[in-house]
């Protein structure tokens, strides 16, 4: 192993050991691998962009020493579908990062012309980050300046590092980290405003008629029937969407349907009369599901029952059965 392949491997390990150290909070995963960049003397200015599951936005997690245009300019089509070493980058997954001098003429093109040498850099890097499953997840830029190149030791770091840094940087893997907490067998997906569903990386999307009553639902937790089993559902609001998590999980202290069905609307504020009214049945009916599931669950009062209603999901899910 030749001396610069050994340091390319040692950086891509400082990378990825700073990436895989830093937790799932996305500005320390943007400080690490930022940090680890800017070790190299010649790097000026870096800057982590993600691509957002729902809608393909792409938004700078952490950037340092771009000028405001130009950290705009790497996130618009006039770099990522117009840039010549960026179509490269997407041709050629193989080769995830390039630098000016990896491109024919490209020191001498629009980007470098007209943004980056007016905004002061004198070289530049980008790696595409794309996970081994092949999802395109976001991108790593880096510039230098004072007449200096990206070294070829940090884009072969780059290149080495690449696959894994994509992973460590997925946004889902930070949606999937709430789902974590749920249960192992949960099912998950992000669900946009327009209905449109994106899995998480490693996990079942929930059923269908669990997602689409999850659209007319607000935060927080649910109950819903299907197929016959209780589920608990999740809903987390997210960005452009919602981050649904499902688990089966039985009515808890032996909670009837029709006693969640009062609950859920005690929760929304209605009254005994009201809550008849709605589920087509007399009011003392109401009562008497009311006073039976209030002793169950140990509340002292109609808004402690409300309040266990909420934190404890027992409303039924809008839509389900």
């Amino acid at each position: 192993m030749s001396h610069t392949t050994e340091q390319a491997t040692s950086t891509a390990l400082d990378l990825l050991r700073a990436a895989g150290g830093a937790g799932t909070a996305e500005c320390r995963l943007g400080d690490a691998v930022l940090d680890v960049l800017h070790e190299d003397p010649a790097v000026c200015a870096s800057a982590w962009d993600v691509v957002e599951p729902l809608g393909g936005r792409v938004r700078t997690v952490r950037a340092r020493g771009y000028r405001s245009t130009v950290s705009a300019f790497l996130r618009s089509p006039a770099f990522l579908a117009d840039d010549e070493g960026y179509r490269l980058l997407r041709e050629q997954p193989d080769h995830p990062a390039r630098g000016w001098s990896d491109v024919d003429g490209y020191e001498t093109g629009p980007s470098v012309t007209r943004v980056f040498r007016p905004g002061g850099y004198t070289g530049g890097a980008t790696v595409r980050l794309t996970t081994p499953d092949g999802r395109y997840v976001g991108n790593v830029h880096l510039s230098t300046a004072g007449g200096c190149a990206p070294g070829t030791r940090l884009v072969a770091a780059l290149n080495v590092a690449a696959g894994t840094l994509a992973t460590l940087l997925d946004p889902s893997r930070r949606l999937d980290a709430v789902a974590d907490g749920i249960a192992d067998g949960a099912t998950a997906a992000l669900l946009g405003t327009g209905g449109d569903v994106v899995p998480l990386p490693g996990r079942a999307a929930p059923a269908p008629a669990l997602l689409a009553a999850a659209a007319t639902a607000g935060p927080g937790d649910h109950r819903a029937l299907l197929d016959g089993r209780w589920h608990r559902v999740r809903l987390v609001a997210v960005g452009a969407g919602v981050l649904v998590l499902v688990t089966e999980e039985a009515l808890p202290a032996g909670v009837s349907a029709r006693e969640l069905d009062v609950l859920t609307l005690v929760a929304q504020g209605l009254t005994n009369r009201a809550t008849a009214r709605r589920l087509g049945i007399a009011e003392r009916t109401v009562a008497h599901h009311l006073e039976r599931v209030t002793a169950r669950l140990g509340a002292t009062s109609r808004a402690a029952v409300a309040a266990l209603a909420v934190s404890e999901g027992l409303r039924r899910l809008p839509a389900s059965q």
